[in-house]
């Protein structure tokens, strides 16, 4: 018992131990009772078969449909066993023979009782594994999956001679397997309720909100890069640098703040002050009815009109723009759920309102908030 109770994480094994007690609990008084409806005080082969005839088909049903299975097997085998061991004890004693009914059901109960708390015990001793710091390491390494699938879409389509059609396998893999691990966390955040913390509860809805977000952001990729390798070339450069998708230092921005991110999750350290949104650099040239702006490729019409509507191409070029919004606005929220999670070190109240500038002469300020705006540090549990 203390072998199947046991899990690497803690979380697991308290659940483990909730489920195992609950259901050699239940198991142990349904035995007892068909036991004693069936036999009272004596022995009686016909009660016993009848009352087990009506009782057995239920229990194999629970067994079947339980939504939980260890609580459906442990409380139909300890139900068996009170059962089996009473009439045993009863119709043929040994030396060993504990007794009837009540007798074999606390000693089925407490030594299932014994094994799971040896090993809920073992599950608090150093070293332990927690479902906590998984997820946020996980959560670490998808993001990380994400702007990799994303960097490697951008270098498929810069500088492409004609319409990829289709993104490679590898791609198309490293999407799914990226949503299917992030899918398939919801059920280790569930069971993080069962780890005991004397630092507070855990921030279960931030996680949640980015896990979503995760999820948001590894769909609009895939779709990105799905419309993206139909452009032509000549839309894919106008795309590219509409979107500053081909300009260094906005990608290495998107780098440098997933690197932020991703390394503040890992290692659960504060980020440090980050307060450029990538937002303010993807719509910072106003493009209006224009396809292109400061350079014009002569393969493309100057501005948007009927004939440039109703071609395909510009239907594509309008998704991904739309598509490439949507995954740097998605980015952006992350960075803002992180911070919530891990904190921000080095961060200065008030530099929101810049009103008060220019209303005192250098070496008037008053001393009343000496000390209230210096450097600090924000930090939520993570």
């Amino acid at each position: 018992m203390v072998v199947l109770t046991s899990n690497r994480f803690v979380g697991d094994t308290v659940y483990q131990f909730v489920l195992r007690v609950g259901g050699t609990f239940i198991g142990a008084v349904g035995g007892m009772t068909v036991w004693y409806i069936g036999n009272g005080s004596g022995l009686s082969a016909y009660g016993t078969a009848a009352v087990c005839a009506v009782v057995f088909p239920l229990m194999q049903f629970y067994r079947v449909f339980c939504p939980i299975i260890v609580q459906g097997i442990l409380t139909n085998v300890t139900a068996i066993l009170v059962i089996g061991y009473s009439w045993q004890d009863a119709t043929l004693p040994t030396a060993g023979a504990v007794g009837q009914g009540w007798s074999v059901a606390w000693r089925r109960f407490l030594a299932v009782l014994i094994g799971i708390s040896i090993a809920f015990i073992g599950a608090f001793l150093p070293p332990k594994s927690t479902q906590k710091t998984t997820i946020r390491r996980t959560y670490a390494a998808t993001l990380d999956a994400n702007v990799s699938i994303l960097f490697r879409i951008i270098s498929l389509n810069v500088g492409k001679k004609q319409p990829i059609q289709r993104l490679p396998n590898s791609v198309i893999k490293n999407i799914t397997a990226t949503r299917a691990r992030l899918l398939s966390s919801a059920l280790a955040r569930n069971m993080i309720k069962y780890e005991f913390d004397f630092r507070g509860a855990w921030p279960a809805a931030e996680y949640e909100a980015l896990a979503n977000l995760q999820v948001e952001l590894v769909d609009l990729i895939g779709q990105f890069g799905t419309a993206l390798a139909t452009l032509e070339p000549a839309w894919t450069r106008a795309l590219l640098h509409r979107t500053h998708l081909d300009d260094p230092d906005f990608l290495a921005h998107i780098s440098s703040t997933m690197s932020l991110v991703t390394s503040a999750l890992r290692t659960k350290t504060p980020m440090p002050f980050y307060n450029r949104p990538l937002l303010a650099t993807f719509l910072k040239t106003p493009y209006r009815f224009r396809v292109t702006f400061e350079r014009h490729d002569p393969d493309l019409p100057a501005t948007v009109d009927y004939a440039t509507i109703t071609s395909s191409q510009y239907m594509r070029f309008s998704c991904c723009v739309s598509l490439a919004y949507s995954v740097i606005n998605r980015i952006d929220r992350i960075v803002q759920v992180v911070k919530q999670l891990t904190g921000e070190q080095l961060y200065v109240r008030g530099l929101g309102d810049m009103s008060h500038l220019g209303e005192s002469e250098p070496g008037n300020e008053s001393d009343e908030s000496d000390g209230e705006d210096v450097p600090l540090r924000r930090k939520t549990e993570a």
